[in-house]
């Protein structure tokens, strides 16, 4: 065809539906064909359907953002695992050196207790550390049998409680376990 004769060109994307009622995505591309008074005459025009390419695009999307959520995930465990092991270090020396003083103190010094509580909270710290090796490493984890009672009198004794307490007078706590 002359290109004299083609004009007014329009394209873009819509939905259509088949007789069988499935729905598709086509592009088209239509020009208006005019005779030599400029009349329009016709229509040439294409069209295809980009429905299953839409479809893998969508697709492709939706997986490099599974993709990227995994690398921050990892990412994560990793700094985790980095700040656990990091923390480990540090935490060995709260739980071991209470055992080493207490052994050179007598059974009646006062610093018998405070390092007791330096040592369990040095134990709860590396619990807490052991929970984050366990998120870096994706569930490895391992479980005990824990004594309630045990815990609840821990904390029942603990400086934080003591504190919770002196702040709050009027409040009594009993227990039985």
């Amino acid at each position: 065809l002359d290109k004299a004769l083609l004009n007014s060109t329009t394209e873009g994307m819509m939905r259509i539906r088949k007789k069988d009622g499935q729905e598709l995505i086509v592009e088209y591309k239509n020009s208006h064909l005019h005779n030599d008074n400029g009349e329009i005459i016709g229509v040439l025009g294409s069209a295809r359907d980009i429905t299953e390419r839409l479809a893998a695009e969508k697709e492709k999307s939706k997986l490099q953002e599974q993709l990227q959520h995994a690398k921050k995930m990892e990412a994560l465990g990793t700094l985790a695992g980095g700040v656990a092991h990091d923390l480990n270090n540090i935490l060995s020396g709260i739980v071991s050196y209470p055992d080493l003083l207490l052994l050179e103190l007598p059974l009646d010094s006062s610093f018998r207790k405070p390092l007791i509580t330096i040592k369990k909270s040095g134990e709860k710290a590396a619990s807490i550390v052991q929970d984050l090796l366990t998120l870096a490493r994706r569930g490895v984890s391992t479980f005990e049998a824990v004594d309630l009672n045990s815990v609840i009198e821990d904390y029942l004794g603990s400086p934080e409680f003591l504190m919770l307490m002196q702040r709050h007078p009027l409040i009594k706590v009993e227990t039985h376990l």
